[in-house]
């Protein structure tokens, strides 16, 4: 595993990137034909370029997180109906995900059943296109089930709030 931030151009280099433990990487152009990817907890993504982002395939949901990210001046961009941002829900400690300066096209949808702790920061999001009609898990309550909207959150974690 290296700190040293990773220059990637394409779907290769992104993968040979992730693959070599790289944690920093900085996204420098409009990569696409990515599969879903569920990244390595501490990674960070940084666009560098105005048209910076990761394009996945057709049918497929994109990034993932597991714990510790920070992910900024990217566009994702999915289907509308599949998650172009969320979480793995593996681990009960999602450490800090600090979010920022994302466009996405498709779901952003952070909703953990497993995870106990998270310090969460979102901050200029912006899902231009999202269809959430599919969406498996639906929030409940008092005997009504909502459809969930293009950005959704929660989990076990936000019905335990103590003041």
């Amino acid at each position: 595993m290296t700190d040293e931030a990773t220059r990637v151009h394409d779907a290769r280099s992104f993968r040979q990137a992730l693959a070599a433990g790289t944690r920093r990487l900085e996204i420098a152009a409009a990569i696409t034909d990515l599969e879903p990817v569920a990244l390595p907890a501490g990674t960070q993504l940084h666009g560098t370029v105005e048209q910076a982002g990761l394009a996945f395939t057709a049918g497929g949901a994109g990034l993932r997180l597991t714990a510790d990210h920070e992910i900024s001046a990217l566009r994702l961009t999915t289907d509308p109906d599949q998650i172009a941002l969320g979480l793995t829900d593996t681990a009960p400690d999602l450490g800090t995900l600090a979010l920022s300066r994302l466009n996405l096209e498709g779901r952003l949808h952070l909703e953990a059943e497993r995870a106990r702790h998270a310090v969460l920061t979102l901050r200029d999001i912006h899902v231009a296109t999202a269809d959430a009609r599919s969406a498996m898990q639906l929030p409940a309550g008092f005997g009504v089930k909502v459809l969930a909207g293009g950005l959704t959150g929660g989990g076990r974690a936000n019905r335990h709030r103590t003041p």
